[in-house]
């Protein structure tokens, strides 16, 4: 089964931070399941990076999701289809949000993430506890 991952679980995997619960770390490691990080998510943290935002780069986050065997996902011409589907909602504009769930609908796999603003998108979501 495959499964995408919302760039902040990223970071808490990366950085073995407490948020990211027992549960989610076992669905991770989880042999049965192809871990997918959108190409979005180290473009958002390499913009966060250069803000101050964050303390690593997004490049950095790529080398070690590489290292780590997670599978970098690009984005394609359904992914795009997707997002130009996606509901427009007031309360939710983050770009990078919204290419990771139009990648997640394109894929047809649940997204992992602690964001409640990523429900309601017709993507199936799997929390981090």
């Amino acid at each position: 089964m495959r499964l995408i991952i919302d760039t902040h679980v990223l970071i808490w995997w990366q950085n073995d931070d407490t948020r990211l619960g027992t549960g989610a770390r076992a669905v991770l490691t989880d042999p049965q399941y192809s871990v997918l990080v959108s190409i979005a998510s180290f473009w958002e943290m390499s913009i966060k990076f250069r803000r101050g935002k964050l303390e690593s780069a997004g490049s950095v986050a790529y080398r070690k999701a590489i290292e780590e065997r997670l599978a970098i996902l690009p984005v394609r011409l359904e992914h795009l289809s997707a997002l130009e589907t996606l509901p427009s909602r007031p309360d939710h504009k983050d770009p990078f949000d919204r290419l990771i769930l139009a990648q997640a609908l394109g894929e047809h796999c649940p997204l992992m993430t602690a964001d409640p603003k990523m429900i309601g998108y017709g993507v199936s979501c799997i929390g981090v506890a």
